[in-house]
């Protein structure tokens, strides 16, 4: 089961309404403006947590950068590419950060519990985007990261992109 909470792609360009929506619920909700993602919404995850906890061993946050996707000079984040746009070669680094739960890490007596984990998660990928890009600003390379940071299964590998026939 894959869920992308947010509801849609965060595209400053094509989606400011998106972007406006996300502020407004932060400020109702009292929560911390997000800059690189919008907030998510929680109805499928809680949904999903609830009638499966007893069934599921974790769940699985995925958080997928891409570089050329921020704009140094108009301090803003850009779309990320299309399907087409990565395969074609328009960028050329992919970052995935990838983060486990175990089930009985996620508050789940109340909906409220999860959806609040659920926005504490974006807060944080939120801060990882702006890490990776304040890092970007300084790094370029032609490679796919793949990283997770989970104490128990830690790993990181970088592999060179490469054109092949």
């Amino acid at each position: 089961l894959v869920i992308f909470p947010e509801g849609t792609r965060y595209n400053p360009v094509n989606n400011k309404d998106a972007i406006e929506r996300s502020r407004t619920f932060a400020q109702q909700k009292d929560l911390s403006p997000l800059d690189y993602v919008l907030y998510p919404r929680s109805g499928a995850t809680v949904s999903a947590i609830k009638a499966l906890k007893d069934k599921l061993d974790a769940v699985y946050d995925v958080t997928i950068m891409y570089n050329q996707t921020y704009d140094n000079d108009r301090q803003i984040r850009l779309a990320a590419p299309s399907m087409s746009e990565y395969l074609s070669g328009q960028t050329n680094e992919l970052h995935i950060d990838i983060r486990r739960f175990r089930i009985n890490e996620i508050p789940n007596e109340t909906n409220e519990e999860i959806s609040n984990w659920l926005y504490q998660r974006y807060y944080l990928k939120d801060k990882l985007l702006k890490e990776f890009y304040e890092f970007q600003k300084t790094k370029q390379t032609d490679s796919i990261i793949f990283k997770s940071d989970k104490d128990d299964i830690p790993f990181e590998i970088e592999l060179p992109l490469r054109e092949t026939i």
